[in-house]
Order: C-alpha cells, then structure tokens, then sequence
C-alpha cells in the first residue's frame, strides 16, 4: 500500500500543506477547527511523518540530497558534483519539475534518508514543507534561493545588482522601452498587479524574477523613467515560453526597444519571433539573456547575457553541508553576475 504524504493529508482536510506542516509541527497559530480537520485525515489515511535523518558525521562515504527546479540547473549541479566527489560523499540528485506538488514529494522523499540536503524550492508549499525536514535536525542549505528558511545558510545571485546592470547598460545605450520578461514555474501570478504586490510578501525570496523586478525598476528610476506594466510580462523558462510571449507583444503592437528575458532559452526563443516577424536585432530592439549557458554562443546573433556563477553556487553548497555536519557556523553567502556584451545589443 502507497505510502500517505502530507499532500494527501492537504487533499482529504481541505488545508493549504503549510496548515498540515504548522499542525505537525505544533507551531504558528492554526483555526482550531482546520486543526481539527488535519487531525482527521492525519488519522483517516494513517499518516505518520517521517523518521529523523540522521545528521552527517563528516565521513568519506555520507550523502548529500539535492533537490532541484529541473535539469537546467546543469551548472549549479555540476559544481555540486565536483565537490561532493572530492570530499568523497554521495549526491542524490532530485528535481521538481517546476512543480509544487512534486516539490513537496521530494522533500518527503530526503526527510528520511541520513545526510545534507541542499535545496532551491519552487514554491511557497515546499518552503512551508521544508520547516518539517529542518525539525528534524537535517543539516540543511538553500541554494539560489533567499530569506527561505530562517537559521539555515543561503547562497545566492544578487539578482538585484544583476538586473540593475544590464537595465542601466541598455538605457545607457539609449533604450527607452525596455519590457521585462518575469519568469514563474508552473504557478504563475494571475496578473502583473499580483506580481508586483509580490514584491512586498514574505515570500518575495523564493523568486528570483522579484529581485530581478526591483532591480530593473531602480535603474530605470535612475533615468527617471517609471515602471510601465505594459512593460512587464509573465513567462516561464523556456524557449518556447520566449517565442510565444516575444509573439504576443508583437501582436498587441506594444512599443518596446529592448528585451531582458530569464533565461537564455527564454531569449533564444524571442529572438526567434522577433526574426521571423523582420525585426532586425540589435539594429530594431536589443535582447540581453540570463546564465551565459550554451544558448548565449548558439544562437545569431549571439547573445548578451547575465553570467550568472552557478557552478560556484553547486560547489559552495556541498562545502556549507560538510561544515554544518561538523558542527561549523555558515553564514549566508551572496554572489556576483557579470553582463557579457555580445552581439544581441547594441546602440539605439
């Protein structure tokens, strides 16, 4: 018989996954009659949370557990693996999809294996869920993520400063109209309004494309422009997200000049539409990218990128685990990207 998990605690009581975990836990203020409903289904499906990981000992044959977004997140794993393979630890490898619910599954999955768990969450449920792993003393580090998980490390891209400095570098070079593509996984704002209010919410961390929203608007601030939300468009990570959304701003006939995306892919695929509708890039609207992965030197022409260090990100998160499991203090470490001039900007 399948194993319950606290989704299918969430499902039969009618309670967000965070009530179930704050039920669990016995922390934060729950409506005693959701308590109530939590208790039920708890007791219906026979629910019983799982055991407690033992901590790491700082032996060659220990365990790290990594959960991330997809398998996009190449470079932050590959330096992730290079470091678990000099220490001499295992690393198992886990990805969500983009999806919250199969989030919260991986998390259910590594709460009872011994070892580390380096986590960069999707959602709002699986950094709710995650407070269940860490109560259970698992040495725990958020990767690509900031203000998830209080008392636990984060190392993480300033993507305030980044998005701040290729805005500047385009209206530096004369762009006016700079439409900002904000990526989102599966569960994306309803609107641009939802988004922005997002900026102001306890979970503005687990986004990168809100950091990313700030630091835009502070440059464009600086050349006395104001956010436009005409402007400002809700995709996903893909090239296929890229191409459709580049294609539905030509069809609204929304003036713009320039295009920063959150991705490569994301902009390989606007480029992509921008061509096939004759718009001449850089000459007509610049598009910067965000990684400086393959993409960037794929594609024509090539792109101006965000160069992100993911592979330092990796190998920093398996040297914080190691640390913490030998009883070291971890603070959080925040990182710096670099803007790639290539061939996809240029002057106005």
């Amino acid at each position: 018989m399948k194993r319950a998990t606290v989704t299918d605690v969430a499902a039969l009581a009618g309670v967000s996954i965070s009530t179930v975990s704050r039920v669990i836990n016995g922390s934060g203020k729950v409506d005693p009659q959701l308590a109530q409903k939590v208790n039920e289904a708890v007791a219906s499906l026979g629910f019983t949370p799982n055991p407690s990981a033992r901590h790491m000992r700082g032996k060659a044959d220990e365990t790290i557990n990594i959960i991330i977004p997809t398998v996009n997140f190449s470079d932050m794993l590959r330096g992730a693996v290079d470091e678990a393979f000099s220490l001499g630890c295992r690393l198992n490898t886990y990805t969500s999809n983009g999806s919250a619910r199969r989030d919260v599954e991986c998390l259910e999955r590594v709460a009872s294996f011994s070892g580390g768990l380096i986590y960069c969450p999707v959602s709002m449920e699986g950094a709710h869920y995650l407070e269940i792993a860490a109560s259970r003393q698992i040495p725990v580090v958020i990767a690509a993520r900031r203000n998830v998980l209080a008392g636990a490390p984060h190392i993480y891209t300033d993507h305030v400063a980044a998005c701040y400095r290729a805005t500047k570098y385009l209206l530096q070079h004369h762009h006016r109209r700079v439409a900002m593509f904000a990526g989102f996984w599966n569960e994306k704002p309803e609107s641009v309004d939802k988004l922005l209010e997002m900026r102001r919410s306890d979970c503005a961390g687990l986004y990168a494309a809100l950091d990313r929203l700030t630091g835009y608007e502070m440059a464009l601030k600086e050349f006395s422009l104001d956010l436009d939300p005409e402007l400002v468009f809700i995709t996903g990570f893909e090239y296929e997200d890229g191409y459709e959304t580049c294609n539905k701003i030509l069809a609204s006939l929304c003036e713009f000049d320039a295009i920063i995306c959150p991705t490569d892919r994301v902009a390989a695929g606007a480029l992509q539409a921008l061509q096939e509708q004759n718009v001449q890039v850089p000459n007509q609207v610049s598009i910067i990218g965000y990684d400086d992965g393959v993409f960037a030197q794929s594609t024509r022409p090539t792109l101006t990128a965000v160069h992100q260090q993911s592979y330092t990100i990796g190998r920093l998160a398996v040297q914080a685990i190691a640390d913490l499991t030998r009883g070291k203090h971890v603070s959080d470490q925040v990182l710096d990207a670099e803007l790639i001039v290539r061939n996809s900007t240029a002057a106005k």
